[in-house]
C-alpha cells in the first residue's frame, strides 16, 4: 500500500524542491482540500496533515497517469505490459489510499441531482423536443 511517506519520498525522487512547479502545485492542491474542511482556521495539524497527504496523493496519481497516457488522454504506443501493469497496481493502491484519507477527514461523496426538473420537461416538450 502506497502511504503519504512513500509518495512523498517518490516526489522527493522525482525532483520536488520548494520552488519547483510541482511543489507550487503541490501546494495548491493542499489549499484545495483545507477549503474543503468546515472551517480551515480550526482545522487540527492532523487534518492539515492529512489534506497535505491527500495533495501528495492526487499528485502522484497525476504522475502515474502521465507514465501511461499522453496530455490529450491517449495511452502511450511504447509502454511495455510489465510497466503497465505495474502502474495500474500502483494507481489501485493510491486510489485506495486516497480514499482512506479523504474518509478520515470526513469528505465524502455527495450526490449529485442530473435529472432534469418537471417544468424543463414540459418546456422541452412543448418547443417540440423530446
Amino acid at each position: 500500500m502506497v502511504h503519504g511517506r512513500t509518495a512523498l519520498a517518490a516526489l522527493v525522487r522525482r525532483g520536488c524542491d520548494e520552488g519547483s512547479p510541482m511543489a507550487l502545485l503541490l501546494r495548491e492542491r493542499e489549499k484545495r482540500y483545507l477549503a474543503d474542511l468546515p472551517d480551515v482556521d480550526a482545522a487540527s495539524e492532523v487534518e492539515r496533515s492529512l489534506c497535505r497527504r491527500l495533495a501528495i496523493l492526487d499528485l502522484d496519481m497525476g504522475l502515474l497517469n502521465a507514465k501511461v497516457h499522453t496530455p490529450d488522454g491517449e495511452r502511450v504506443r511504447r509502454i511495455g505490459w510489465a510497466k503497465l501493469l505495474a502502474v495500474t497496481h500502483a494507481r489501485a493502491d493510491n486510489t485506495r489510499t486516497f480514499a482512506a484519507v479523504a474518509s478520515k477527514l470526513g469528505i465524502q461523496r455527495r450526490p449529485k441531482d442530473v435529472t432534469p426538473t418537471m417544468e424543463e420537461l414540459l418546456a422541452d416538450e412543448e418547443d417540440g423536443g423530446a
